[in-house]
């Protein structure tokens, strides 16, 4: 059985950043699963209580 391997993007980036990666690990009998951390890829958006608010100075 050939490993399973696990990526997690950086602070900056998506599960996608993975893909070409993900499609050599395929070609060679690897599975691959890529996660997208809170926040970041196309499904998410940060909740509430991380969102950034503009107001006025006082």
């Amino acid at each position: 059985m050939s490993p399973t391997f696990v990526f997690v993007h950086g602070s900056n980036g998506n599960s996608l950043g993975w893909a070409p990666l993900q499609r050599e690990l395929a070609l060679r009998g690897h599975r691959s699963l890529a996660v997208d951390l809170p926040g970041h890829g196309f499904g998410t958006t940060f909740p509430a209580r991380t969102r950034r608010r503009r107001t006025r100075p006082s």
